[in-house]
């Protein structure tokens, strides 16, 4: 079977958002605000940093999934993407495309398999 290259483009969005969702992180950490946006900081920091793990899981499973070439890493992956977003949903918003990608890499090793496992089977005179 040969490697999915859209799961390899997924693979580095991913990599993109958690470069954002840390540098978003970070400037909230950064900040001496006091009072109410205090407040508003923690809130979002509560829920940035699960889905920014999440989100790291799922991108080392998603390199596990194109390196092995394995569908059901891919799904794996893409659930915890899922999870992620859904976490933060105004930072998730960019893993939409990351999410699309992934489904679609994840139908095309399944279409791959289908094909390779018919074309395995012949009949024996």
């Amino acid at each position: 079977m040969k490697k999915n290259k859209v799961l390899f483009i997924s693979n580095w969005l991913s990599l993109v958002y958690l470069a954002y969702g840390s540098f978003i992180l970070v400037s909230l950490l950064s900040g001496k605000d006091l009072g109410w946006g205090a407040v508003i900081v923690a809130i979002i920091i509560i829920f940035l940093i699960p889905s920014l793990i999440l989100v790291t899981i799922g991108m080392i499973i998603g390199w596990f999934a194109y390196k092995y070439n394995k569908r059901w890493l891919t799904l794996t992956s893409t659930i915890l993407y899922l999870i992620g977003a859904i976490i933060v949903f105004n930072a998730g918003v960019f893993l939409i495309p990351n999410l699309v990608l992934n489904v679609i890499a994840f139908v095309q090793q399944s279409a791959q398999v289908k094909k390779d496992k018919a074309s395995s089977v012949q009949l024996v005179p």
